[in-house]
This record gives C-alpha cells, structure tokens and sequence, in this order.
C-alpha cells in the first residue's frame, strides 16, 4: 500500500508524508499511537549541545517527530517513508533549503514508535552545507532503554569569531569587511541511551542519560580574518571525543506547546587523550525551564530560562560555551561571546489571540528579553555585573493545530538586528 497525505508543516515548510507498508499490530492498529510525553526530544537536547551547533535552522524540534508519527499512527499500517522539504531562516545562517527521508517503524506497538531513522541534506544561502543521519530505537534489545545514534557534517563559510571574553570587542566596518568570518568545517558522531529512573503520574519523569561522543572542526581562516589574527585553541584542527553522563528532569504539561511545569537537565561530557583526543578537558551544561499560566485579557504563558556552562581544562573553541543566536542574547550575532564559563537567562509573555474557525488559521505573539555573559574564571563580582541584555517581539502562525506552529522573533541588540524564523518557541 502506498499513499500520501499532507500533514502539516516541518521547521522548513509544509511536509508531505507518503506512506508505505502493510504490517499492523495485533489490536488492528499500528501500534498506541503517539504521546507527547514519548515523543523525540532530539531538537530540546540539540539545543544545549554544541554537536548541534546550527540546530537553529537544521535540527528537528520534538513537534515535529510527533506531528508525522501522529499521522502515520493514526492509520493501519506499521511502516510509514516521510520525505520532507522545505526552507527556514536567520539572520546568521541565511535561508535553508532542505530535504530528509524519514522512515518511521510503528510495529509491535511501541510508543511513540518502534524505530526512526532520518536522513537530510540542507545547504543555505550563506554558503552552508550540511548532511545528518539520525536513528531512534526505543526499545533497544528488548529493553526499556532508548538509544539515539546522531551523525552530523558541515561546511560553514560564514562562521563566526569575535575573540573570547565578554568584553570582545566589535566594529561594524570590520563586520562588513568579514574580518569577524571564517570557514568551518566539521564532523560529529554521538551516542546516547536514555534510561528511566522514575515515571509518576502525568509527563513527571526522570532520566539518566549516558553517551559517548566524536567531534572533529578545523577553521580556514586567512591573513585579514581575526581567527587567523588571535587564534583560539583547536583553530587548526583536532578532535574532542568525549564520555559523559546527564540526568534530564520532565515536569512540562507538554513538550510542544507547554503552559506550566518545569525542566531541569544536568550534563558533562569529558575528553581525554586516551578516547583519541587532542584536548583533555571537560564541558558541564545545566539548564532550568519553568512555565507558568496566567489570564491577562487573553491566556498568557510566562516562559523562564537559566542556564550555566563551564569548561574545565583545554577545550576546544567550538566546544567553549557561547552566548548570541536563536536561542541566547537573541539581536546579537551567533556565537558573539566565547569564554570558558557563561550564564545566560530568558524571559517570555506568549499568548495566542486570533483563531479563525472556517481556515484553521492561528495566530499568536511574544515579547522577551533575553541577558547573560561569559567567564574565563567565575568570581561573585563578576557574576552580577556586566551582563549584555536583549529585548525583541515576536509572532506565530498555525494553520491546523498548535503543536506545530511557525515563529518568527525580531531580537534588538545595541550592536545590531537579527531576525530568526522556524519553527516551535526558542525554549
């Protein structure tokens, strides 16, 4: 059987999943359908690791592994192909175009699936180009664990580099001359398995998540560029292979679109000459989201975020934490602040406030402000001063549902504009 069926949109545009295969489950259909609570979380987890650096306009959000699985689910067959185009945009990448092969296995009736597998290919008007292959299995040898396998390479010849501190100093005719730019490119291959430690009632839960990861980035820098002028460590190349270990707390009332609850992730990876590194050093992320629900005229959500990084011995520069991007001091360039430790924080009102019935059509807006800074050694002093604030607003559209939903944010920085477009909420 093979049919197709339009579903929604992915971060790049409107998807077509077409479906193929003739296995059903033993209760008739393809399985338990798919929870929210089940559904991938590649794009969340993407979002605090640097192996997922453009996951701004590459990575998949948890939506949208949920919006196709939903559909395939939702008919009587257990293998469902989806070929996804489309297109995204930011100020830093360009406009993305896209296209994956996704490949979703709901027999046995495995929730949210059994298996997925994705491959996809995107280049960019900025010159980026760039290929990823994914694979989810959650029930991996028959157990409870869910393992994830994600290889990823680009080629980015408009990458970033501002000087580490933050207090980097920024000239907008260096800017336009592409003193600030370099070509990147770079290879990463990373294994996780997430294993259950406690479910309660409702989306409550809590994770341990052990992994091994490979990272390999060289810079092409030349004699006007300030890579080549004030070269960081790893500007010419070598590899950071890491272990590591993260605990993930869930307490979201959904991971799409969520109006109350929290999340909580604590992760280090380390490196060592002995996994075939070139550096020996240590990378911790941490990160708190809260969420809370309140009516002002129309139903509002406050959204919050901290978070803190540190790196701990010789680490590499792409490995350092960064703030500036879709996601951190959004109005400042990506990667603007580059140091051994960084804080950064989010605040965001949403609300959703035009629904027209006939179309499907949704709209909705968000103001926020974003602050933080960078380290090279955290002290009290300095990590109540100097912090480099943001402010900008924002709007959303849905066309049939609000778990799958376009956003753009217009971020306000006093260095410049930037605008990002894709899709789900920042954080």
């Amino acid at each position: 059987m093979l049919s197709a069926q339009l579903i929604g949109a992915s971060e790049y545009g409107i998807s077509v999943i077409i479906a193929s295969g003739n296995g059903v489950s033993g209760d008739g259909t393809s399985g338990n359908g798919v929870s929210k609570n089940g559904a991938s979380e590649k794009g969340a987890e993407g979002r605090t690791t640097s192996e997922a650096r453009l996951a701004e306009g590459f990575g998949r959000t948890p939506a949208e592994t949920f919006e196709i699985g939903e559909a395939a689910s939702a008919g009587r067959d257990s293998v469902y192909v989806a070929i996804l185009p489309g297109f995204s945009y930011n100020s830093d990448h360009g406009f993305y175009g896209a296209v994956k092969l996704n490949r979703y296995d709901f027999r046995g009736g495995h929730s949210p699936f059994r298996a997925f597998r994705e491959l996809k290919l995107a280049a960019s008007t900025k010159g980026l180009i760039a290929g990823e292959l994914f694979s989810d299995v959650t029930r991996t040898l028959g157990s409870n664990v869910r393992t994830t396998l994600h290889l990823f390479a680009f080629r980015f010849p408009q990458d970033t580099y501002f000087g580490i501190g933050n207090g980097s100093a920024f000239d907008s005719d260096l800017w336009n001359s592409d003193h600030y730019f370099f070509t990147s490119l770079s290879a990463s291959g990373n294994l996780r398995a997430r294993i259950p430690v406690s479910r309660s009632a409702g989306q409550r839960r809590l994770d341990v998540v052990p992994g091994l990861g490979v990272s390999y980035e060289r810079a092409v820098t030349n004699d006007l560029t300030l890579m080549e002028t004030d070269p960081p460590v790893g500007v010419g190349g070598g590899w950071f292979n890491t272990v590591g270990i993260g605990l993930n707390w869930e307490n979201r009332d959904s991971e799409f679109l969520p109006t109350r609850g929290n999340r909580a992730d604590l992760r280090i990876d380390a490196s060592h000459r002995l996994l075939g590194s070139d550096f020996s050093g240590s990378v911790i992320r941490t990160s708190l989201s809260q969420y809370i629900g309140f009516r002002l005229l129309l139903d509002q959500v406050l959204a919050m975020q901290i978070s803190y990084n540190q790196a701990i011995g010789t680490v590499p520069y792409w490995k350092l934490p960064s703030l500036g991007g879709e996601t951190t001091l959004r109005g400042y360039a990506f990667r603007r602040f580059l140091d051994n430790a960084s804080v950064n924080y989010s605040a965001e009102i949403r609300n959703w406030f035009f629904h027209h019935e006939a179309t499907g059509i949704q709209l909705g807006g968000q103001i926020f402000m974003d602050g933080g800074r960078v380290f090279d050694t955290v002290n009290m002093d300095d990590l109540v001063r100097d912090h480099h604030m943001t402010l900008g607003f924002g709007g959303v559209i849905a066309t049939t549902r609000r778990d799958v939903f376009f956003r753009g944010d217009l971020g306000f920085s006093k260095e410049m504009i930037r605008f990002y477009a894709g899709i789900g909420y920042a954080f």
